[in-house]
């Protein structure tokens, strides 16, 4: 089974409605949060034996003169995460958490799948 069939079972157990975007090794599940609509992607990049996950906000504008504050602010938040990382486009506020897993000479399991995405 490959990385994103295994990424999709763990959602399938976790009752989580991700769809599998088509042509795409790559998984959309919405979230709704208190504060915010966000999407989650889960990509997988098979020859590297790798796992990403992405998760944004959705129809959060950053003002460009903000920019560089924010990216200052994510940098200090990285600090101390045991893992992932925000990151930001400084061209156009674009602004992620990504964290992921390298499975080389491994097996990814369901548990591996919901620790990256579980935070």
């Amino acid at each position: 089974m490959n990385l994103i069939d295994i990424a999709q079972t763990c959602l399938d157990e976790m009752s989580l409605p991700a769809t599998h975007v088509p042509n795409l090794p790559v998984i959309n599940l919405p979230i709704d949060s208190e504060n915010g609509k966000l999407n989650m992607f889960i990509h997988s990049h098979e020859d590297a034996h790798r796992l990403f996950v992405y998760t944004r906000a959705q129809d959060l504008p950053i003002p460009i003169a903000r920019i560089p504050a924010l990216g200052d602010f994510l940098n200090r938040a990285n600090y101390g995460l045991p893992l992932g990382n925000f990151e930001i486009d400084m061209n156009d506020g674009e602004m992620n958490f990504k964290n992921s897993l390298d499975i080389t000479d491994g097996q990814l399991t369901s548990k591996m799948v919901q620790t990256l995405i579980v935070f």
